[in-house]
């Protein structure tokens, strides 16, 4: 390949760019400020945010295809049409060298354009709305690459980048079977495998397996989980924070983009108890101009929040006393100026210290002290009571129970057909129970006995 005619071309090309530096960038970036007066302004007023991005956001990287797919097919064609018309092509077809390589210098020239008015597109776009991207590198990578591989899907979210309280047990349900061949596990932030609290049960990918995370208070951490087969790219970091009901709140700007940052963590997830006060202080200067408050979906959300002072002032702060009422997902924390961006979501939980279980009706059901020493009984029935509260620790003698609680309350209401009936056992007294039309089975299992109850399927 003759290399250096195709890089004369590639440079006379690009020489004729920058000449025309002002008539290449001016187009691309009065049409797409029109794009964004019209359709960002006019249109994404009326459309509300989805899943925390905004609708001119939304549009910002189909501008950019546009302008880049535009102007590289324009740059490449005119370069050869133009000579073809004025007569001077002659000389290059006259020349020692292939198709390929004319095509080679003209494309890599136009290629490079494209990039460069892509750039310019980027900058325009930050002007009319707050970007953030994400993984820089990997977005220049997808380019060539349109598949992004196997990923983690937790809860739902892609790779999730995951905020643990030190302290709590963690499951980690995989017993999906697109988890085959895939087994779960963390490292340190040393890259490091990281067994400490990790306990396994079952084959990745079969029914009942699960990779158990007990986080502990001090010492070496949990930073980031992977697949052992494929390597850190199906997964994501870990970051761990001390259980806490004062959050400092400043704000950073990370790749253009500013975000809130809670006690020295950028904009974490928060995992709240409910029937807590917790108390964001927002007094600290960065934070003027963005005033911090939460959404459940779409929504305002203002059960327990009360507003003191200014943001960016001294003595200014939000307080949220999460009602016993809150979902237990769909709660985030947002800037009402910037949007959701700057923020991250929040989940919640009960706490207090109480029982509920799932049964079938004909089960007679033995003593609460024995429940709490053995097992809640296999259901084969549609049907659920609760315990009254009790204290543990005298009742069983046992250590402080430890661990995330599940909040069975929260899907109660997805077994609401059927009927009530009464379970008269002795030792616990007479108990209602809701027998629900569907017929399915579900399994409550114990792990280590008094620390975590879940359900398996």
């Amino acid at each position: 390949m003759n290399l250096q005619a195709v890089k004369a071309i590639y440079f006379f090309e690009m020489a004729r760019f920058f000449r025309t530096l002002l008539q290449s960038f001016v187009s691309p970036v009065i049409s797409t400020s029109l794009y964004f007066v019209v359709f960002g302004t006019a249109i994404g007023s009326r459309i509300q945010e989805v899943e925390g991005i905004t609708y001119g956001a939304f549009i910002v990287p189909g501008l950019i295809m546009l302008s880049v797919m535009t102007q590289a097919t324009s740059n490449g064609s005119f370069g050869i049409y133009f000579p073809k018309f004025i007569g001077t092509i002659y000389e290059l077809l006259s020349a020692p060298i292939n198709y390929f390589e004319i095509v080679l210098g003209y494309v890599g020239a136009a290629a490079t354009k494209a990039l460069f008015i892509g750039l310019v597109i980027l900058g325009t776009a930050a002007i009319f709305v707050e970007l953030k991207i994400m993984y820089p590198i990997a977005m220049i990578l997808l380019v060539a690459n349109s598949g992004s591989g196997n990923k983690y899907y937790i809860d739902g979210v892609e790779a999730a980048e995951l905020t643990l309280t030190k302290g709590l047990t963690y499951i980690f349900d995989v017993s999906d079977s697109s988890n085959s061949g895939h087994p779960f596990r963390f490292k340190d932030a040393s890259g490091n495998s990281y067994t400490t609290g990790v306990s396994t049960s079952g084959t990745a990918g079969s029914s009942g397996a699960t990779v158990t995370l007990v986080i502990p208070t001090s010492g070496t951490m949990p930073a980031r989980y992977y697949c052992t087969v494929h390597g850190n790219g199906m997964g994501n970091t870990i970051t761990t924070v001390d259980s806490t009901t004062t959050f400092t709140v400043t704000v950073a700007n990370v790749g253009g983009v500013n975000i809130f940052v809670l006690n020295n963590i950028n904009n974490p997830t928060l995992q709240l108890v409910r029937g807590t006060t917790y108390t964001f202080d927002l007094s600290d200067s960065s934070v003027s101009g963005h005033p911090l408050a939460f959404k459940s979906g779409n929504n305002s959300y203002t059960t327990g929040v009360t507003s003191t002072g200014t943001p960016g002032q001294s003595g200014a702060s939000v307080t949220f006393a999460v009602p016993t009422t809150a979902p237990a997902i769909g709660l985030r924390y947002y800037c009402t100026v910037h949007g959701n961006a700057m923020g991250n979501t929040i989940t919640t939980s009960g706490v207090s210290v109480g029982l509920t279980a799932q049964g079938k009706a004909t089960t007679t059901q033995p003593s609460v002290a024995a429940v709490l020493a053995n097992a809640v009984p296999s259901i084969t029935g549609l049907a659920f009571f609760t315990l009254p509260d009790i204290p543990a620790t005298i009742a069983q003698n046992l250590d402080d129970p430890i661990g995330v609680l599940f909040p069975f309350d929260d899907f109660a209401e997805t077994f609401s057909r059927g009927r009530t009936v009464t379970i008269i056992a002795p030792t616990i007294g007479t108990r209602t129970v809701y027998i629900a039309a569907e017929n399915r089975t579900v399994v409550i299992r114990p792990i280590d006995r008094d620390n975590v109850v879940y359900i398996t399927s």
